[in-house]
């Protein structure tokens, strides 16, 4: 069996998503599939390939890579506008299975008659409601093999409207604990950050950003001056950034490269 993993974010990028696909599609080529990477086409001059990507990712793997020039525009317009290309430039066949995490790509594949695994982290019937009957429609199709949950909340989420439990898994993430090598002593740690030896850190890791909930950290550390609060992953002098100026405890520190 091979797999196509459609992605309809443009690549490189930040997003923990990004890495989470293409560490999905290494681990694939090392259980031996053949696998096809198929996004959009970069907005700059990189050509990407899988040499490039698993050097920028810092990971180990053969696949393959095909790209959609789908240009530039709304972001939904563009979503939908991939999948639609992505579905008509893949021919049927009964071998390869479409493996995605967008609604759009899962939605369209499925459309045009192709066997599909879709992937979430998201409790999208809880979160979303509206989106029930989409949702519906999708987990039901005939060509639908399977979705694959992060957690057990997702996945209850989505045994809500369908029948089909024993096709709804869960496959927590994991990490390679060799990227997080050679490791520093707390004390090193501590003084490459410019942070005190002692005391209490409360850290955050991941995308800086209002819609974060981080407004809720800065307020509990205006509150707690005694603890130091350490943020990692600041795109820019974003709200999260100019508000954290105001609070002494708080250090934030820009995202990290792999």
């Amino acid at each position: 069996t091979s797999f196509i993993y459609g992605y309809d974010g443009v690549l490189p990028n930040q997003g923990a998503d990004s890495e989470q696909v293409l560490s999905s599609i290494t681990a694939l080529a090392h259980a031996g599939a053949q696998v096809t990477l198929v996004t959009p086409a970069p907005k700059d001059d990189v050509t990407l390939s899988c040499e490039w990507l698993c050097e920028r990712y810092e990971l180990n793997g053969q696949f393959d890579v095909r790209t959609i020039d789908v240009g530039q525009g709304n972001r939904g317009l563009q979503k939908w506008k991939f999948a639609r290309a992505m579905a008509k430039s893949t021919p049927v066949d009964p071998n390869t299975v479409i493996h995605t995490r967008h609604i759009p790509v899962a939605l369209m594949m499925l459309k045009y008659g192709h066997q599909v695994v879709y992937d979430t982290y998201r409790p999208w019937t809880l979160q979303y409601p509206i989106l029930r009957p989409v949702l519906r429609r999708l987990v039901n199709h005939p060509n639908l093999l399977g979705v694959m949950c992060h957690s057990e909340h997702a996945a209850d989420s989505f045994k809500l409207i369908t029948d089909r439990h024993d096709d709804i898994v869960i496959m927590h993430n994991g990490y390679d604990p060799n990227r997080l090598r050679p490791t520093r002593t707390k004390a090193d740690a501590r003084a490459e950050l410019g942070m005190p030896p002692d005391g209490f850190i409360v850290s955050y890791t991941g995308r800086v950003g209002p819609d974060k909930g981080l407004d809720t950290i800065l307020d509990v550390a205006s509150h707690c001056p005694d603890i130091q609060f350490l943020l990692v992953g600041s795109q820019g002098d974003g709200p999260v950034e100019q508000a954290a100026q105001n609070v002494p405890n708080v250090q934030v520190e820009p995202w990290q490269p792999f």
